[in-house]
């Protein structure tokens, strides 16, 4: 595992596994090198760069790594990437420890610091917290910069040492000078919230950064996000941030990815490249999220490429059919943009719906035509944040409003004023009664505040 707790960190092509009696001389010592080598391994042979610990195929790697051991029993590297290939198979974490503390007592760091995360967890062995940290100290000491870090997780937490902020940004700092780069990312943090040392927004930038640069691609959204800061005399630097996203995009952010997309859409960036805003779009949407399927469907529309426009509609309506009022793609609006995404496709394709039925509810409740939106800003926590509250004309029995105002406070925490939900369901009532249009009757009854003008 390359970690202890919720941070703690391991030594972090696909390939078929070979029997091991199948194998000829070295290729068991290759395989287990492809395939469960550690990428913070500086003594790895050279044509294997490591594989990150998350990414680790214990299938595949385990018979490699036992077929290759079973050729060199005394090779303390060998003996770390079998334990480290068990530690990765989530169920055989009592042979990983025993293997660990055999690489460990032949020298070896990574093991080291591996073997302190399963005492830190309880994994394989009985939780040993005492254990853990000597044997962090143990690494830290053979100069093993993640068990730097491991250490300075201790101190920031208070778990099994002393909680001192001051001591967690001297080792933060110890280990990012030595390039770890989660602690060049939590010296970021720190610098940021000052907390353990004095607050310093440029040094936060700087260790952001350079977290980036050690493959943190997560450090690139918070570089950007202090570049685009307005405040404190800092004026937001769109193109600095698209450096900043661009390269966590090319790490494979999707986040990243989403937000660099919305400058270039909004013309605040250039496109590198005229592809760069489509594949941009594509890797925001492998997440699944409703809105940036949605956004690469109009991407496809607008380049009239509307079969392919037509299956990535439907694929947004039945994430955001499927969603939890809780989650992102839950907000009750994607479902009515996404419906009327595929019949615009459908219209556009001229082909078939998937299924008529189907298609009837869509006309019937998400219907290509006027939509009216309300800018209304809530309390969110302490902060007024603006949202759009979208009304339309459906055949249900019931406002839409309502399940809007219901994920803005269950996903987004914010406060909507009891008046406000008053408004939009009594006027739902009265288009019900009258047999008029809920789209101009909230036009005409509910002002830019949300609240109906009877009651101002």
């Amino acid at each position: 595992m390359d970690s202890t707790g919720h941070r703690l960190c391991l030594a972090a092509t696909a390939v078929l596994a070979l029997a091991a009696t199948a194998l000829p001389a070295g290729a068991g010592e290759e395989a287990c090198h492809r395939l469960a080598g550690s990428n913070l391994d500086n003594g790895l042979p050279a044509p294997f760069p490591g594989v990150p610990f998350e990414e680790l195929d214990a299938e595949l790697a385990i018979p490699a790594c036992r077929a290759a051991l079973a050729a060199k029993p005394d090779n303390p590297r060998l003996v770390y990437q079998l334990a480290r290939a068990l530690d990765a198979s989530d169920d055989q974490f009592a042979e990983a420890a025993r293997l660990y503390d055999r690489a460990a007592k032949a020298g070896f760091p990574l093991a080291i610091n591996n073997l302190a995360a399963l005492y830190a967890d309880g994994r394989g062995v009985d939780k040993d917290m005492k254990r853990a940290i000597a044997l962090f100290r143990d690494a830290a000491e053979a100069g093993l910069p993640m068990a730097m870090t491991n250490l300075a997780f201790l101190h920031w937490d208070g778990e099994g040492l002393p909680q001192d902020h001051a001591r967690a940004v001297a080792l933060f700092r110890q280990a990012a000078e030595a390039g770890d780069g989660q602690a060049m990312f939590w010296l970021g943090r720190a610098h940021e919230n000052g907390r353990g040392t004095a607050r310093d927004l440029d040094k936060a930038l700087h260790w952001y950064r350079a977290s980036l640069r050690a493959g943190d691609t997560v450090a690139g959204l918070d570089a950007a996000r202090l570049l685009l800061r307005d405040e404190d005399g800092h004026d937001p630097d769109h193109e600095a941030a698209a450096v900043e996203y661009r390269l966590a995009a090319a790490g494979g952010d999707p986040r990243a990815a989403g937000w660099l997309a919305l400058d270039i859409r909004a013309g605040r960036v250039a496109p590198a490249d005229p592809g760069e805003l489509l594949r941009l779009l594509t890797l925001a949407a492998s997440t699944g999220d409703a809105q940036a399927l949605l956004d690469l469907w109009q991407a496809h529309h607008d380049a009239e490429d509307h079969k392919k426009a037509l299956a990535i509609a439907y694929r947004a309506y039945d994430r955001a059919a499927g969603a939890a009022l809780s989650e992102d793609s839950g907000w009750p609006v994607h479902r009515l943009m996404a419906a009327r995404a595929v019949q615009q496709s459908l219209t556009a394709s001229g082909q078939a719906p998937r299924s008529e039925e189907e298609l009837r509810m869509f006309q019937a409740d998400f219907p290509v035509a006027t939509i009216r939106r309300f800018t209304l800003s809530f309390d969110c926590s302490g902060e007024m944040t603006p949202f759009g509250i979208y009304v339309w004309d459906w055949s249900r029995g019931h406002g839409m409003a309502d399940a809007q105002f219901d994920w803005i406070a269950q996903t987004r925490g914010c406060t909507v004023p009891p008046d406000v939900r008053r408004s939009f369901a009594e006027v739902w009532d009265m288009a019900r009664a009258a047999g008029a249009s809920y789209t101009d009757l909230t036009g005409q009854e509910i002002g830019d505040d949300g609240l109906r003008y009877i009651q101002k």
